[in-house]
Order: structure tokens, then C-alpha cells, then sequence
């Protein structure tokens, strides 16, 4: 995909991911639908390894069932003893 004045958005989001490296930081991304909000993301990420998880309108527990089915990660560790929320499992 071609992006057109998009240079600005591109170094702003490698900015936050170079601050990330630094210290914990959370970047939220913005936009009405249908602008190119995921492939900007994608553009920065590019060539690297990433987790990508796409937050719908279902419950906690579904979202952490998808996240785990979407993953290479071994969450098993994570999830023993049952699904408490995704707070409980990033502590």
C-alpha cells in the first residue's frame, strides 16, 4: 500500500516506539474508521515481530480467548487457575 503525506504520523509512531524501548509507555491511536489507522501501524512495524490483537465489543474472557488463540506466545503460564482478567495476567 502507497502512503501519501503520511510521513508526519510515520516518525511520531517510530518516536513512541523508540521512547518504549526507554521506559513503559501506551500509544493509542485514534481515528474514524477507514482512514488507514492499522496499516500506518503495520507500516511501523514492518519487517518486525509484533502482537497484534483487535479489540471487539465482546467480553473480557472472549477477547483474552481470541488473544491466546492469535498468539505464538505460550500463555499457559499466564492463564493456570482460570481466566481472571487481562489486569491479573499483566501484573
Amino acid at each position: 500500500m502507497k502512503f501519501y503525506d503520511r510521513e508526519k504520523e510515520l516518525e511520531q509512531l517510530r518516536n513512541s516506539e523508540a521512547q518504549a524501548e526507554k521506559a513503559a509507555s501506551f500509544t493509542v491511536l485514534m481515528g474514524r474508521h477507514r482512514i488507514g489507522k492499522t496499516s500506518l501501524i503495520l507500516k511501523v512495524l514492518e519487517g518486525r515481530p509484533f502482537a497484534y490483537l483487535f479489540v471487539s465489543r465482546d467480553n473480557e474472557a472472549m477477547l483474552w480467548t481470541r488473544c491466546k488463540e492469535n498468539s505464538k506466545t505460550p500463555w499457559t503460564s499466564m492463564s493456570s487457575g482460570g481466566f481472571r482478567g487481562f489486569a491479573n495476567c499483566l501484573r
